[in-house]
């Protein structure tokens, strides 16, 4: 029993490291590993839930987010990963596979601090999701150094439904 569990954690090593490409901040941000690495972060009254999907665009792994009860604030819900460094005035760029059902207006994608106050250190906001798969990319200068920095997908609390994402990545050239 523990040398399957050694293997498979081997395995899952191995494929997280073949599928990062260099400069690739993010853990799992293809979903090979379904949510491993993610956190849906709720605030109440808000209610949702994240789920592995096989078939997100060119049958490529996805993830559903699932609003089923409205916040009072669109922010409180959202979707994140932490776990690395930012430097001030550096170029990030974001590239993500994104769809919501139903149309969803004012998601935002944002870097900021994981932890003290929660500051945003740069965003990109107004962004509309409609029912067909649509691939976004663009760049994040953050306006600060942070050592412990998340990615954020938020303004999830406002419409009852899913948006799916597919094939996050966030890169930086060193």
């Amino acid at each position: 029993m523990k040398i399957h569990i050694a293997l498979g954690a081997v395995i899952a090593l191995l494929t997280s490291l073949l599928t990062t490409q260099a400069g690739e901040l993010l853990k799992n941000g293809r979903f090979i590993n379904q949510l491993d690495g993610w956190w849906l972060e709720q605030h109440s009254p808000a209610l949702g839930q994240a789920s592995f999907e096989e078939k997100g665009p060119d049958d490529q792994p996805a993830i559903a987010i699932e609003l089923m009860e409205p916040g009072d604030q669109a922010w409180q819900m959202a979707l994140s990963q932490k776990g690395f460094a930012v430097k001030k005035g550096k170029t990030y760029k974001i590239k993500f596979w994104a769809k919501a059902d139903p149309v969803v207006y004012g998601f935002f994608v944002s870097l900021g601090q994981a932890s003290k106050e929660y500051r945003g250190l740069a965003n990109k906001p107004d962004i509309t999701l409609n029912p067909v798969w649509k691939q976004f990319e663009f760049d994040l200068v953050p306006d600060a150094d942070e050592a412990d920095a998340r990615l954020l997908f938020g303004n999830l609390a406002k419409t009852v439904g899913k948006v799916w994402l597919a094939s996050v990545s966030l890169t930086t050239e060193d």
